[in-house]
């Protein structure tokens, strides 16, 4: 690592996450407003949606979340960059079934330049809501390499 030896518990690392219904647009929706449980290096930032890599490194990112509508298409994306959401380039994608009450989880390690955006993105063709009492809303991520 480029900080010279360190203890796992010197790694950015932050989670965040709450059990409210979502309101997701019929296109694409940064999820914002989850509760930090944790932000090691301050670098996520809650209103915003978006963690800032305060290094270079390998990450590990993870987020969830439950589409309560059925027949709409729907996706989880973890997505690099500032732009409207949607806009950016795209990390990792997941598509799940168009069927009432789908949880969706989604994971991939990805190398960042210090001051690299992540955000967590959801689409619907239909406008929805996530059921954060049914599965949580969910985003982590942490510096593994």
């Amino acid at each position: 690592s480029a900080w010279g030896p360190v203890t796992n518990n010197a790694l950015p690392k932050f989670k965040a996450s709450n059990t409210t219904n979502l309101s997701l647009a019929a296109s694409y929706t940064r999820i914002i407003n989850l509760t930090e449980e944790y932000d090691s290096h301050s670098a996520f930032t809650p209103s915003t949606g978006f963690f800032v890599a305060p290094v270079a490194g390998v990450y590990d990112f993870k987020a969830g979340l439950c589409f309560t509508t059925s027949s709409n298409r729907r996706f989880l994306q973890i997505e690099k960059g500032t732009a409207a959401a949607g806009s950016n380039t795209p990390l990792a994608r997941v598509e799940g079934p168009a069927t009432a009450y789908s949880s969706l989880n989604i994971s991939v390690d990805v190398l960042l330049a210090a001051g690299d955006s992540v955000a967590f993105v959801a689409y619907s063709a239909g406008a929805t809501t996530s059921n954060g009492s049914f599965a949580p809303n969910f985003f982590s991520g942490r510096l593994v390499d």
